[in-house]
């Protein structure tokens, strides 16, 4: 049975400087089992795709029109194309492991006035993490520093971001830099993984440029998403704004929005810090309820070429009958290399 589940800030910043318990899951026949915790130190899982061919392997989220969470699917509702061309898929279930999440916290001097913002989205943000998930902290500046490493202790994350956010950097904020940073550390990381923006999304002292970020994101093999702050003051402070501002800001939201969606995530634009607990118990509904397929390509070719990758989903949410075509999310294309 299919089963729908509801899923419901800056104007300081910019003259300053110019991111539960066990679920259930179930098998290729539909029958609900119960996840099973991960070992001790090592967690085993499906990445959100391989860039190694013969098997590509893709962690899927599916939402109605309304973008209302669906779960409760068998790979019967699901086409695969890669190039154009259909595939079959040779594995499917959903995924509850634990996840692995690196969660990056804008630290500049751009957040001023910010403070308790990015705060309360820390705490809430980490009050959706299980006991088994393992977190890591990044923050960042002129440039990115890992602040904490990965640890079962959120208190530490808690602890580190709180001295972040007092004890604040450089009046910049380099966010392609920190994209790229995080996502060259996380290849590496095995299981379910994902990475938590808490930014501004302003870019002001970056090395690498915006195309480069973008690059990254599309080989990226860890689904990003973003939570922009300072949506408030902004709001408030629009009609101060020069056209110049105006278009920083502008940018800014696109950044968020267009590097989420290359590695099949999203970025959210809350206005008031009381959205906060809705946004991160939507992420953590997104994190904790994905479909997990894999195909092995018909084109084997190692040619170093990028595969554009569409995932279709059909199913009769409204019962009348009909079908209904349903929005999937997940990683727009792999490069097809040899390790």
């Amino acid at each position: 049975m299919i089963r729908r589940r509801s899923l419901t800030m800056f104007a300081a910043a910019v003259l300053l400087g110019a991111v539960v318990g066990l679920g259930v899951a179930q098998d290729d026949t539909g029958q609900v089992r119960k996840g099973q915790k991960g070992k001790d130190e090592k967690i085993e899982g499906y990445t959100s795709v391989s860039v190694n061919i013969p098997a590509v392997t893709l962690n899927v989220v599916v939402t109605d029109k309304d973008g209302n969470l669906i779960t409760g699917l068998d790979k019967s509702y699901f086409k695969v194309y890669e190039d154009g061309q259909l595939q079959e898929l040779t594995n499917f279930f959903p995924d509850l492991s634990p996840i692995n999440v690196v969660l990056v916290l804008e630290s500049s001097g751009i957040i001023s006035g910010l403070e308790h913002d990015f705060w309360y989205a820390v705490l809430d943000f980490v009050k959706n993490l299980r006991p088994d998930d393992y977190c890591a902290l990044i923050t960042y500046d002129i440039k990115p520093r890992i602040a904490v490493d990965f640890t079962l202790d959120k208190q530490k994350i808690i602890r580190e971001a709180n001295i972040s956010l007092y004890y604040k950097g450089f009046n910049e904020s380099a966010l392609a830099d920190v994209v790229i940073f995080t996502i060259d550390r996380m290849r590496d990381v095995q299981g379910k993984k994902a990475v938590i923006m808490l930014s501004t999304g302003l870019d002001t002292f970056s090395k690498k440029t915006y195309d480069d970020a973008l690059k990254a994101a599309a080989t990226s093999d860890s689904v990003i998403y973003a939570v922009s702050m300072g949506q408030l003051e902004r709001t408030i402070n629009e009609p101060l704004y020069s056209s110049a501002t105006r278009s920083d800001l502008l940018m800014a939201d696109l950044r968020l929005k267009s590097i989420t969606k290359k590695t099949g995530g999203i970025a959210f634009f809350p206005r008031f810090s009381t959205e906060y607990p809705s946004v991160f118990r939507n992420l953590n509904m997104y994190l904790r309820y994905q479909y997990t397929m894999a195909y092995t390509p018909t084109n084997q070719k190692l040619d170093n070429k990028n595969r554009k990758i569409r995932v279709e989903a059909e199913a009769d949410i409204n019962r009348d009958g009909k079908p209904d075509k349903l929005k999937v999310s997940h990683k727009e294309s792999y490069k097809a290399v040899e390790k």
